[in-house]
């Protein structure tokens, strides 16, 4: 059911369009550090990187499932060869964090399987210890306000229902970040 929504979607065109639309309205220049969590095989946040943020010299990945830790290996190897990267296979739940605080941190279509009181300890962990004072928080996530088509009930059927956008917002906010720039 899953392959069959993505394949009668069109979110890889409206993500690029965004981004094209992002490199030009945020200055994410001296980004150098960046922690993703969650990615998956990664293609969404190297894509980002790669656009927006192309000075990123150092990249942590955090990707508890092993099969998309090992997909996302090989597609920094080979789409992002000049970024020294690291791929912790662990929840982010157990995980200790950064040693150094990063200038950017990716959360890309990971919210939905993180509860509510995770989420709040996960944003404050970032606020307080993973993030450079002037470093920036990317969230990407379809909202329950704007969802297309049947996809918030198919999400919701396989276990991951998606949130609001104001729900996030409003956690975000809670924990002290600032919001600099929505679309």
């Amino acid at each position: 059911m899953f392959d069959e929504y993505h394949s009668n979607v069109n979110f890889n065109e409206v993500y690029m369009a965004a981004m094209i639309k992002w490199s030009k309205e945020v200055d994410l220049f001296s980004v150098k550090s960046c922690l993703t969590i969650g990615p998956g095989d990664g293609q969404r946040e190297i894509a980002f990187i790669k656009h927006c943020a192309a000075n990123t010299s150092q990249l942590i990945s955090v990707e508890r499932d092993r099969e998309s830790a090992e997909r996302l290996r090989t597609h920094l190897a080979n789409d992002l060869p000049d970024v020294t990267s690291q791929v912790k296979e662990t929840d982010v739940e157990r995980w200790k964090g950064v040693e150094d605080p990063v200038d950017l941190v990716l959360l890309m279509n990971v919210l939905y399987y993180v509860r509510a009181n995770e989420r709040r300890e996960l944003y404050k962990k970032i606020h307080e210890r993973w993030l450079a004072r002037a470093g920036r928080v990317v969230v990407m996530s379809v909202s329950r306000t704007k969802c297309p088509g049947n996809a918030c009930e198919l999400l919701d059927r396989l276990g991951t229902p998606i949130l609001a956008w104001e729900d996030i917002e409003s956690e975000l906010l809670e924990a002290g970040f600032v919001e600099q720039y929505a679309y």
